[in-house]
């Protein structure tokens, strides 16, 4: 709020918003209650943890987190399912629908590729089964996207391991049962929730689609402020690296190095 407030030119101290938020009754919203959405009891093969917690990144669309989770209506449960770019921290891609199945997860990934087709950045000549599991210091792996999930039955599924490896993506999973793996994923549902769906009084599914596709789009990836991102919006994060990286090829031509 304080950092909003400095943003939009006025002049407050940090300590007089709190007192002002104080007596006039303004807190963070609640969560409700938690219900499980991975299934991870399954045959499927799992992937092995490739970012082992570490969620710095050089560049944008260098590692993809996705995830999924439900929204409650009073028609019933609405499950949404994000790719959100650790480094920028946008949402790039997400899918609403009213199951859990394969297609949830594909749509969301697919509308992902399709934002940032131009922009992702691995050596394509290389190709997934020249990495080998277990070696997760091989340099290749940094020439490729990662896409890190839980181990649920649809991240593991054949369908979308094959989406992942026919645009070269590298699979990551989170270990099981340990949310941390994935905590920047998990942290955006939390505040999707607090912020925008559990302020709805008994909405219905149209609502709450319209409710998600608002904050994402209009709110989230472009207004709202991140510490982790010195305090700035994901779109706004994206635009100063590709900025700095043009300024920074400027350079190298009128130097005569390229």
């Amino acid at each position: 709020m304080y950092k909003q407030l400095i943003l939009e030119g006025v002049s407050c101290r940090q300590k007089e918003i709190y007192e002002l938020m104080k007596q006039n009754h303004i807190q963070p919203k609640r969560k409700r209650k938690w219900m499980r959405t991975t299934d991870s009891n399954h045959d499927s093969p799992v992937s092995p943890n490739l970012i082992q917690q570490k969620f710095q990144t050089d560049h944008p669309n260098q590692v993809w987190l996705g995830d999924i989770t439900y929204l409650w209506s009073r028609e019933g449960f609405l499950y949404l399912a994000a790719v959100l770019d650790l480094h920028t921290r946008r949402i790039i891609g997400w899918s609403m629908q009213t199951h859990m199945q394969t297609s949830l997860i594909s749509n969301a990934l697919q509308m992902a590729l399709q934002n940032n087709f131009s922009k992702v950045n691995y050596l394509s000549r290389f190709h997934p089964d020249l990495w080998q599991p277990g070696k997760e210091d091989n340099p290749l792996l940094h020439q490729f996207l990662v896409f890190h999930s839980d181990r649920g039955s649809q991240y593991a599924s054949q369908a979308y391991r094959a989406m992942l490896k026919e645009n070269r993506i590298l699979s990551s999973m989170s270990r099981k049962g340990n949310c941390y793996d994935n905590a920047p994923m998990e942290s955006f549902f939390h505040t999707l929730k607090t912020e925008a769906t559990d302020r709805l009084q008994k909405p219905t599914i149209a609502e709450l689609k319209a409710c998600v596709f608002h904050y994402i789009e209009s709110f989230y990836n472009r207004q709202r402020l991140h510490s982790s991102l010195g305090y700035l919006s994901p779109v706004a994060c994206e635009e100063k690296f590709y900025s700095s990286q043009k300024m920074n090829h400027q350079k190298l031509v009128f130097s005569g190095m390229v």
